[in-house]
């Protein structure tokens, strides 16, 4: 990870995020095409588990950049701003991430 008050801090957040969100997707279209689950499993299926422990970790790693980007100690008003700003973008992106992965908990994978 780059310095806290480094502008790439900025994007880099939501670009994990969206690269979660294309891998997701793009595992569960494979997994539904090769191995579809029985549809009486329901949501306890292992393309869930796989995309569930997937998304624990992504957010795990968003909200470590989010806290690093927070403490940051930056005394020069623009590094200390970019700091903060990019710790509210990892945050962001984490619930976004978590906010998205719940529905692993609840629908079954290949509907």
């Amino acid at each position: 990870m780059p310095a806290p008050h480094h502008p790439i801090q900025l994007v880099l957040g939501l670009s994990v995020w969206f690269a979660w969100l294309s891998v997701t997707y793009g595992l569960l279209a494979v997994a539904c095409e090769f191995a579809p689950p029985p549809a009486e499993q329901g949501a306890r299926t292992w393309i869930n588990l796989a995309l569930l422990l997937l998304t624990v970790a992504t957010a795990a790693l968003l909200l470590v950049w989010a806290n690093l980007c927070r403490r940051a100690d930056n005394r020069d008003p623009s590094r200390r701003f970019i700091a903060r700003l990019a710790a509210v973008l990892h945050l962001v992106a984490a619930l976004a991430t978590l906010g998205m992965g719940i529905k692993l908990l609840l629908l079954p994978p290949c509907l």
